[in-house]
């Protein structure tokens, strides 16, 4: 499996821009979007909009706005629901999504489906890791890998000597999950690079050998589950929600995860009502995963819906977490077995678990 980044420049859009041969779309003093000169110019959205005065003084600037661009990231999703095995794409000019390793021909085949369709331009990376992925898509010129273009798009491709190559050079602000604190006392000690922080890339070079480079992952995961209706509904809802539970729960014990935030979105034409929340502690059993799903109904969606996504962070397990499970945990070949005491928590304990207020706020009283 791969791992895709990718991100699209002159976005296809329901708005004025649409009509117009230059343009700059802005949102908060940022670039949003840029038409496709613009895109080959250099400009990419997070540009400052005041340097657009010299870099791209003929295009018309146009206001962002939101409904502009609701079409296409819903048909996206739809597309991506389709040829994803799991995917990540909370805005629709960017995300991450999992495929199997394809050759040239066969991504071209898949871009001819993307391009213009959603975008007019297109740069992506493809890695056996999301940040390796990211890092690809926007500084794929300098990294001298595999490259496979069109003049709509390019694609840089990372193999496994390139990987093992570029991890000690990665660039710190790609490593996610590190508190700011850390992240302050590193740009102090001026260190840009993995190998610059003393111990990390002996770290992840340990967990390449153990565990090969698929295997590392995010820390956080962020599982997309999605459902579709020919038409708008209003019930069912809790239905709906303990299918996705299920599907949830599978695909945690299949990688020996837990749940710890949890997000229901139900879009429909009047727009999209959401719900979420975070639990203390990640959990893998299915009761607990099923509660916590089913705690996203206390307010149920107060209009009809046609698409129901259920947006799941997912963090692997501590060694004795993967005890909680109610049954014999299935283990997958890849995954070493791990000698652990048999013991399971009491309907108590897990209870509290779920609804103990004091719990939530940190053991405080």
């Amino acid at each position: 499996m791969a791992i895709v980044y990718w991100r699209f420049g002159h976005v296809s859009s329901e708005g004025c821009q649409s009509t117009l041969a230059s343009f700059v779309v802005f949102r908060d003093g940022m670039v949003f979007d840029v038409d496709q000169e613009g895109w080959d110019r250099g400009i990419r959205w997070g540009d400052r909009l005041v340097e657009m005065k010299w870099r791209y003084p003929e295009a018309t600037w146009v206001p962002w706005q939101a409904g502009d661009y609701q079409k296409s990231w819903q048909t996206l999703q739809r597309w991506l629901d389709q040829h994803a095995r799991t995917y990540q794409q909370r805005d629709v000019r960017y995300g991450w999504w999992e495929v199997p390793r394809l050759k040239e021909e066969e991504w071209r085949q898949l871009m001819e489906e993307v391009v213009p369709r959603w975008a007019r331009r297109l740069e992506a990376g493809m890695a056996s890791h999301p940040w390796l992925a990211q890092w690809a898509a926007e500084a794929g010129r300098e990294l001298k890998v595999t490259t496979w273009s069109s003049p709509f798009w390019k694609t840089y491709v990372l193999k496994e000597e390139d990987e093992q190559r570029l991890w000690p050079l990665l660039p710190l602000p790609y490593v996610q999950g590190i508190p700011l604190k850390v992240r302050q006392e590193w740009h102090k000690r001026g260190w840009k690079r993995v190998q610059d922080v003393p111990g990390l890339w002996a770290h992840l070079r340990q967990q390449v050998r153990t565990e090969g480079l698929g295997a590392m992952q995010a820390e956080n995961q962020e599982l997309m589950l999605v459902r579709h209706f020919d038409e708008p509904v209003s019930f069912g809802v809790g239905e709906v929600l303990r299918e996705m539970a299920c599907e949830l729960t599978a695909y945690c014990r299949e990688r020996n995860q837990g749940v710890q935030t949890l997000r229901v979105s139900w879009c429909g034409e009047a727009g999209v009502e959401q719900r979420e929340r975070t639990w203390p502690v990640a959990t893998g059993e299915a009761r607990a995963i099923m509660a916590r799903v089913l705690s996203l109904l206390d307010r149920p969606p107060s209009r009809p819906f046609d698409r129901a996504e259920l947006a799941a962070q997912c963090t692997a397990l501590k060694g004795e977490q993967l005890t909680w499970w109610q049954e014999p945990l299935r283990r997958s070949s890849e995954i070493r077995p791990v000698a652990l005491r048999p013991w399971s928590l009491s309907r108590r304990e897990l209870l509290l678990q779920q609804w103990d207020l004091w719990r939530m706020a940190g053991g405080r009283r």
